[in-house]
């Protein structure tokens, strides 16, 4: 009889339920080049804004008086145009006030408790009906600052312009930076390959005119279409012929569509446009048109992917700043024991919320001494304050390094859906030189003869060479 066989096949996760590769974020986003490449991009972002906006005229408006109760509604109308208005300026504030403030400082009149572990009661936590760690909005931290430049550049015309060169600003950093953090990733989700530090930045400095313009792009198509119509607009001004323009009225509502869907497309897309360069090492209308058509084509498996790879990153931003707070906790704790008021030591750690009021001397106990270090203590208290900014920065990396490492991962992923192409499908640069000196291949010289001619006659034979004849079959 014969012997019944088993085949067992390997399920292969990735074929069968290809989104899971999201859950690699964290194992490449863990890469110290690009938790490197995260906190430097974040720093000279910041840097850069505080030039910017410290360069504003911006300042806190006084709002309105509201009218008497016997007020006209001539009256009342006018207030609510001065109410609009102080709304107005007063968000342009608040704006440009958050992007004057660098990334350890506090933020705005409500700070965040983004960079605080969920271990701290105090401030770790925020209320939303129930409660929720605030280190998991960490993971969004990136896309909240990469777009205040936007939110400004549309809040208002007076702030278009210092808007437009925060932007350009933001775009100039993140088309180095980020880009670098795409082509690691990228050949690390297709090959379990490694780029190098240096190799990242060549590529993206290579290609910095594609990566920077390519955002850009569609942006400058709002802003022409916005002439035109500026320049529409003018027959309004002319008696009986502004008839013409209520004839012709569709041309603004077609106008209106296109501005909506390039910046919907561009607001959706432009993380994967960056992704396409560093995976296809492309041009920049190609990327254009990829990131376009992978989010308006499949807008669902988009939106799928991108709540996916937040909920998971917010779990692993909760573990993230629980190790970082505690190791600045547990140092604090294990130097205490030699009765060493460990307090005053970080009177120069971060300003964010739940750091310096958590170690320094305003987390001392009730009584205690809590003036500045003076002496060489205040000294001792700056290199303290120096590794915990650069643990404070550590954090900030990881968190925009998960963003660009999981925004490549989901560029794979809907490129896989939207052209089949493999997810191992990645652009390799080829050696300038070849590893390996290609040998000149050799022929055998005929029997008989060397590869300058034929045998020397052997000797002592007088010179008489004889014929070989082949012994007959």
């Amino acid at each position: 009889m014969p012997e019944d066989r088993h085949d067992i096949r390997r399920i292969d996760l990735a074929e069968l339920l290809p989104w899971t590769i999201l859950f690699r974020g964290f194992r490449i986003a863990r890469d110290p080049k690009k938790i490197v490449l995260g906190a430097v991009g974040a720093l000279v972002m910041s840097l850069g804004w505080y030039v910017i906006a410290s360069a504003s005229s911006a300042k806190m408006p006084t709002p309105p008086d509201p009218p008497a109760a016997e007020a006209t509604e001539t009256q009342r109308k006018d207030y609510q145009r001065q109410l609009d208005a102080y709304k107005e300026e007063a968000l342009r504030y608040q704006y440009v006030t958050e992007a004057r403030r660098l990334p350890w400082q506090l933020a705005g009149d409500e700070p965040r408790g983004v960079y605080v572990s969920a271990l701290d009661r105090k401030h770790g936590w925020t209320n939303f009906g129930i409660e929720v760690p605030s280190s998991f909005f960490l993971v969004i931290e990136p896309v909240r600052t990469l777009v205040l430049p936007a939110r400004l550049t549309f809040l208002s015309r007076g702030s278009t312009a210092i808007g437009l060169l925060l932007l350009i600003w933001t775009l100039a950093v993140w088309s180095l930076f980020g880009a670098a953090i795409c082509r690691i990733s990228a050949v690390q989700v297709a090959r379990n390959g490694n780029v190098g530090l240096m190799e990242s930045i060549r590529f993206a400095l290579a290609r910095y005119v594609s990566f920077f313009t390519s955002p850009l792009l569609p942006f400058l198509g709002v802003v022409l279409i916005v002439l035109f119509c500026v320049i529409g607009s003018l027959i309004l001004y002319v008696p009986y012929l502004e008839i013409a323009a209520g004839v012709i009225w569709i041309l603004p509502l077609l106008a209106g569509f296109v501005i909506v869907a390039a910046l919907l497309g561009l607001a959706l897309g432009w993380p994967l446009m960056y992704a396409a360069i560093g995976a296809e090492a492309t041009e920049s209308f190609d990327a254009l048109s990829r990131a376009f058509s992978y989010v308006l084509g499949r807008p669902w498996h988009y939106l799928f992917y991108a709540l996916l790879a937040t909920v998971y990153g917010g779990i692993i931003m909760i573990f993230a700043t629980i190790f970082a707070y505690g190791m600045v906790h547990m140092s604090q704790y294990a130097v205490s024991w030699g009765g060493v008021d460990t307090t005053s030591l970080y009177a120069f750690a971060p300003e964010a919320p739940g750091w310096r009021d958590a170690f320094g001397p305003a987390s001392a106990p009730e009584g205690a001494v809590t003036a500045l270090p003076t002496g060489s203590r205040y000294f001792t208290a700056l290199l303290v304050g120096f590794w915990t900014h650069l643990i404070f920065f550590g954090l900030i990396g990881v968190s925009f390094s998960f963003f660009w490492s999981e925004a490549t991962i989901i560029y794979f992923l809907l490129r896989r859906d939207v052209d089949e192409t493999e997810i191992e499908e990645v652009y390799l640069e080829e050696e300038d030189e070849e590893p390996f000196p290609t040998a000149t291949p050799t022929v055998a010289p005929p029997k008989g003869t060397t590869p300058s001619g034929p045998l020397p006659p052997p000797a002592g034979t007088g010179g008489v060479s004889l014929p070989i004849v082949e012994p007959p079959k």
